[in-house]
Order: structure tokens, then C-alpha cells, then sequence
């Protein structure tokens, strides 16, 4: 966990408003929070992101901070 509030870093994680593979977005999402650091999610469209099994659809991911035009 990072202790000092200054070494906190901001991750942006850029998908497509189509889909995302869960595992691609997921796991790498709780390293960074993990980690301490803070992670943003940025998409072409507000709203929720689809998250893929493969070709299986299995969830989606709300609360998009911000879109990327």
C-alpha cells in the first residue's frame, strides 16, 4: 500500500464501449487499486462497459469517470 500521499498515481484504462475481456480489465484494475494508486476508467461512451468471458458476455462495469473523445 502506498503510504505517501504524493506517490499516489492515477491509472487511466481506456476500453472500447463495445466489450472488454473481464480478466484484461479486472485483474490489472486490482493491481493498481491494490497497489494504492488510484484507477480511472475511460471509454468512448458513457455508461456501462460490457465485460466478456471469451465470447461470453458477463457483466458490465459502471461508473465511467470520464469519456475519451
Amino acid at each position: 500500500m502506498v503510504e505517501d500521499t504524493k506517490s499516489v498515481k492515477k491509472v487511466a484504462f481506456l476500453v472500447a464501449a463495445e466489450g472488454i475481456e473481464k480478466a484484461e480489465l479486472v485483474e490489472p484494475w486490482a493491481a493498481v487499486t491494490d497497489a494504492g494508486h488510484e484507477a480511472v476508467l475511460l471509454s468512448p461512451a458513457s455508461g456501462e462497459v460490457q465485460l466478456f468471458e471469451h465470447l461470453d458476455k458477463s457483466g458490465t462495469l459502471a461508473g465511467l469517470s470520464s469519456t475519451a473523445s
